[in-house]
């Protein structure tokens, strides 16, 4: 979070086997658990008899998340549809909402780099200010996703140029989730060249032979 507003901090060739990243991937995932408790909580407190057993079946080896306590809410029968769940218990401002843990956008440039991977800023066109974006440039931001569904055709060519003044890595995507968020249309429709991912693996070659 910076302020009020979520910043997402995406994480290319990481080193998945690294002690630092491995232990903060267990501490999300037990914040996660402790989020969907409470989640569970507040909707047993309101009359609605949903058991984290549910959440958990759904969720399955996965990190738990509210689209899994939605999609037991809707096989429970206790809801009409998935977003009905989020519109009327689990949304931002509604009754049973929990705000989750946040790294700070900082923190996870660090962590990203001490993994050997690269940072890039996700679709910074939604809602991220341009002193946000100088900010995180400061702090060792390697890339942005300059392509995504949420960008116009005019931000793309604004997030190129920040790129290109910066000394950037670009990257982009569909952003695709799939399940029950009605994004299919975007799948493969967005993306970026071959050269954009051989400059990434030629930023990481350089990156780790001066090491």
């Amino acid at each position: 979070m910076v302020g009020d507003r979520e910043v997402h901090i995406l994480g290319y060739y990481i080193d998945r086997t690294n002690t630092h990243l491995l232990e903060y991937l267990q501490f999300f995932r037990m914040e996660r658990r402790k989020r969907a408790e409470r989640i569970v909580e507040k909707l047993n407190s309101i009359k609605v008899p949903l058991t984290i057993e549910s959440v958990l079946e759904r969720a399955g080896k996965g990190s738990i998340g509210r689209p899994h306590i939605a999609s037991a809410l809707v096989d429970e029968g206790l809801i009409g549809d998935y977003h009905e769940a989020f519109d009327r218990y689990i949304g931002v401002g509604r009754p049973a909402y929990e705000r989750k843990f946040q790294l700070a956008p900082l923190d996870a440039i660090k962590l990203i780099s001490t993994s050997g991977g690269l940072s890039f800023l996700a679709h910074p066109g939604r809602s991220t200010s341009e002193s946000v974006v100088t900010e995180l440039i400061r702090a060792g931001l390697d890339g942005i996703e300059v392509v995504h569904p949420s960008h116009s055709p005019e931000l793309t060519v604004h997030y190129k140029a920040v790129v290109n003044e910066y000394y950037l890595l670009e990257s982009g995507g569909s952003d695709f989730h799939g399940g029950k968020r009605n994004d299919d249309a975007a799948f493969g429709a967005f993306y970026v060249d071959d050269e954009r991912v051989h400059a990434m693996k030629r930023r990481l070659f350089t990156s780790r032979s001066s090491q």
